[in-house]
């Protein structure tokens, strides 16, 4: 698996569709959560790129 959102040569782009569904659970470590973005914006770069120009420009 990959550490933070560096990808290692040889690892899979996405996981299977449950791991994309579950969110880390609050609390997780910085790492979890970073990894589960990652897959995220694999998934669908577009969307993340929309929620965060909105977190930015402070339109929720």
């Amino acid at each position: 698996m990959a550490h933070g959102l560096i990808r290692h040569e040889g690892e899979s782009a996405a996981l299977s569709e449950l791991d994309l569904s579950a969110l880390p659970e609050p609390g997780s470590e910085l790492e979890v959560q970073l990894r589960h973005l990652q897959l995220l914006v694999d998934k669908d770069t577009d969307r993340v790129a929309e929620v965060i120009k909105a977190w930015v420009s402070g339109d929720e």
